[in-house]
């Protein structure tokens, strides 16, 4: 009897622990995926800054068609990223509800490959604010008249 209940007892410690490992788990994985929804909202709005830039170069009269393809294929990797960061969210919900818990190593290489994903659109679009600087720099002049259409709409 004595048996039973050190077994009975064990079983509820190790069940208490696996419930209060999965919540961890789950705020672990809440917590990162507000930070790569974060992310994901901040390179849209580098992209919309990005696209109000563009427009005003071209405006100015600047040829930014490199930069415009440019900013077509950043477009293709964000939306793609986006997908790879709900796939690798889906993969660790998935995980967690079918076995209980997941594996440190797993939920690392499916965090690892959404964050590689994110960094590959940021760099994408840092590619595009490259090609805008090379356009202006030549070019002051375009700098200056986009500098005081600026300050005009600012106003």
């Amino acid at each position: 009897k004595l048996k039973a209940n050190i077994a009975a007892k064990q079983a509820e410690v190790k069940k208490q622990l696996n419930t209060q490992a999965r919540s961890t788990v789950m705020k672990h994985v809440g917590n990162i995926t507000h930070r790569f929804d974060t992310i994901l909202n901040n390179i849209s709005n580098l992209r919309t800054r990005i696209e109000s830039r563009i427009a005003k170069l071209e405006a100015a009269g600047a040829d930014v068609s490199a930069s415009i393809e440019l900013l077509t294929a950043a477009d293709a990797q964000l939306a793609l990223t986006k997908t790879d960061v709900a796939t690798a969210e889906t993969k660790i919900q998935n995980e967690i509800s079918s076995t209980g818990t997941v594996s440190n190593l797993d939920l690392r290489a499916i965090i690892e490959e959404a964050a590689k994903s994110i960094k590959t659109a940021h760099a994408s679009y840092v590619a595009v604010i490259k090609s805008l600087k090379d356009v202006v720099a030549p070019n002051q002049s375009i700098l200056e008249n986009l500098d005081a259409t600026t300050t005009e709409n600012a106003s």
